[in-house]
């Protein structure tokens, strides 16, 4: 109920979003990571600093949109500075298979690497994820080709 009262969102949105059923709306990412951050550390907001870093840098908004989207979660169920190597891959096995695959927690991976990469050269704050293997990635399927479905032979002439 304090989500409820902090995000001004539904009771059954919030728990939709807490059980992985619905997608969190980038209003609520906001309002959530705002509140924790601050609650938790209200002198060192590295998770805003990090994006900042990031827009500083020059990439582009899409990759922003990713860094705070996978990361917005992480900040949220993990307390990242006190994060051990278990705690980080417990979060990452919460995170459920889709139309996607692992493709997701693969995702999330990258992300917390990056930042915590980041925390470590920027702060010195010791860097959990080391040694954690990334998700494994499945392989497309790539269409196969039929012969003479094609303008040109497997040879390359026609």
């Amino acid at each position: 109920s304090e989500l409820v009262k902090l995000t001004k969102f539904s009771k059954s949105y919030i728990s939709q979003v807490k059980h992985h059923r619905r997608p969190p709306s980038q209003k609520l990412l906001n309002a959530l990571t705002q509140h924790v951050v601050q609650k938790k550390h209200p002198q060192q907001d590295y998770y805003s600093r990090f994006l900042e870093s990031r827009s500083a840098m020059g990439v582009s908004p899409k990759t922003l949109k990713f860094y705070r989207d996978r990361l917005a979660r992480f900040v949220i169920n993990v307390d990242y500075l006190k994060a051990t190597r278990q705690q980080i891959q417990h979060y990452l096995n919460s995170i459920p298979p889709n139309h996607n695959g692992l493709a997701t927690r693969h995702c999330s991976y990258r992300a917390i690497k990056t930042f915590y990469r980041w925390l470590s050269a920027e702060y010195g704050i010791p860097n959990p994820i080391v040694g954690i293997p990334a998700p494994i990635l499945s392989k497309p399927i790539l269409p196969s080709l039929v012969y003479g479905s094609s303008n040109t032979s497997p040879l390359g002439t026609s």
